[in-house]
């Protein structure tokens, strides 16, 4: 009711209206029929706060609890977020050895201080379950905060490896690593230009 009052404001209404336009348009132009994959664009630009509004969340989730992924409590979805190019000043733990085999495999690792019976891997594992894995890489941290859409990925079953690497203390924590298959080959345009190097 309170909204239908203010739509009586006809200042109100045409900028409402132009903004409604204006979207409209901005989508429409943006828009790549046969690179639309369940709301998102391949190789289109979002913010962690875009992935989740569409993949549908009820809130934004805390910055520092999704790390380079996270899992929607439904278990329907686990949104990747992968900084291609890691600088030498982060800490070791986050480290991770991520990066493109080829444009149709991307090798990867859980959070540390996993194992396969981590309930998180174990979600990541059995994804036949419905689990929806949506892959999101950017080039670097001087990129900003947007990372590129690069399709789905399925777990290869059998690539779950479990190994270690070094905390900030040179002491050893467990990872899992695996291969995830990409549901489209990546394009030679953007594949070259995600791993080439940095000058």
């Amino acid at each position: 009711p309170s909204f239908e009052k203010t739509l009586n404001n006809l200042t109100f209404l045409k900028f409402f209206k132009d903004t409604i336009d204006y979207s409209t348009k901005t989508f429409d132009q943006l828009f790549i029929r046969d690179k639309f994959y369940d709301g998102f664009v391949l190789y289109r630009k979002y913010s962690r706060k875009d992935v989740f509004r569409i993949l549908n969340w009820k809130q934004n989730p805390l910055a520092q609890n999704v790390g380079g992924y996270i899992i929607s409590t439904d278990k329907s979805n686990c949104p990747i977020f992968v900084n291609y190019h890691k600088a030498d000043n982060i800490s070791n733990s986050t480290k991770y050895e991520d990066g493109f085999i080829d444009n149709t495999e991307f090798k990867w690792m859980s959070k540390s201080k996993r194992t396969l019976n981590s309930p998180d891997v174990m979600t990541i594992m059995n994804y036949k379950r419905g689990l929806r894995i949506p892959l999101f890489i950017k080039k670097s941290n001087d990129e900003g905060t947007e990372f590129y859409f690069m399709g789905d990925v399925t777990p290869k079953e059998e690539s779950f490896e479990p190994t270690t690497m070094l905390n900030d203390k040179m002491k050893s924590v467990s990872v899992v690593r695996m291969i995830l298959s990409m549901n489209h080959p990546v394009e030679d345009a953007i594949y070259s230009y995600i791993t080439s190097e940095i000058d």
